[in-house]
Parts: structure tokens; sequence; C-alpha cells
């Protein structure tokens, strides 16, 4: 799923006018794509997995950066994309961004 190729033709789900469901949820869920924001407007985070050793083994990034000026304010690298990794990244923005940021619900 996702690779967006019919099963007949070999057509792309684009190139046949078509959105692919599971692309379509990832689309729901990016909340900043197309919109213009300030340098320190906003902060934007991502998981990444990256494999390695021959594709046996994973290591997650995430990245936090800013739309507005393309800086990256953070990243930490793990074993597990969880609630530890992000808090690591999160400790190192705060500390680049010398506490002129705060989190707002």
């Amino acid at each position: 799923m996702g690779s967006g190729v019919a099963e007949k033709g070999g057509q792309t789900l684009a190139q046949r006018g078509e959105s692919d469901p599971e692309k379509e949820g990832e689309r729901k869920l990016n909340l900043v794509r197309g919109k213009k924001f300030e340098p320190f407007e906003v902060l934007c985070t991502d998981f990444t997995e990256i494999k390695y050793a021959n594709g046996t083994r994973k290591a997650y990034l995430m990245a936090m950066l800013d739309p507005g000026s393309g800086w990256v304010a953070g990243w930490a690298v793990g074993k597990s994309a969880d609630r530890e990794l992000a808090l690591r990244c999160w400790e190192v923005a705060k500390a680049n961004l010398g506490g002129v940021w705060t989190l707002r619900a």
C-alpha cells in the first residue's frame, strides 16, 4: 500500500487523477503544509526512521525546526521514536532558543 502504482497500465494514482488514501491521511496530519510563517512563529517536529547496517538496524531522528526560517532548533537520535526521544529533542531546542519560547495548547 502507498506505492500509488495501478494494477493495470502501470500508472500512478496521481497520473489517473486519484488520491492515495494512505497519503491523504498524512496530509490531514500536516497542519502547516502550504502555510507561510514568519521566523520564530511556530516550530514543527518530525520523527524519521533511519535504517543502517544493511537494513538490519534502525535509529530514529527527531528534528524540531522553524519553517519560517528553516532553522533547526534541536534534534535528537535514539533507538525508539518515543516520548523520551521527543523530550530530549525539546530540551536541546529550549537550550538553543534561550528561553524565548513557551508551549501553548
